[in-house]
């Protein structure tokens, strides 16, 4: 969930003058294609999934319900977004 929504809130700075939801989508397909990709193999990659970068920046194995607590974790990216914003105006 905190990986959804650190992805949420990079894209967030990186296009700070997007929309919101078109933030939301390209964290989302970003979340989603890291997911997919931990379906591709080759040895040197499956190698350095095994190393603590790789496991934090590609993971290890497959799961659906990872692209779930992402979409949750990016949902709670857009409410704090939404509660700093009321903060500071």
């Amino acid at each position: 969930m905190l990986w959804g929504t650190m992805v949420f809130f990079l894209v967030a700075i990186a296009a700070a003058k997007l929309p919101r939801p078109r933030i939301v989508l390209i964290a989302s397909v970003i979340a989603i294609g890291v997911e997919l990709f931990r379906l591709v193999h080759f040895p040197w990659l499956d190698a350095f999934r095994l190393t603590l970068p790789g496991a934090l920046l590609l993971g290890r194995v497959f799961s659906v319900w990872n692209m779930v607590v992402y979409g949750a974790g990016i949902g709670l990216g857009v409410g704090l977004d939404r509660s700093l914003l009321r903060r500071t105006q």
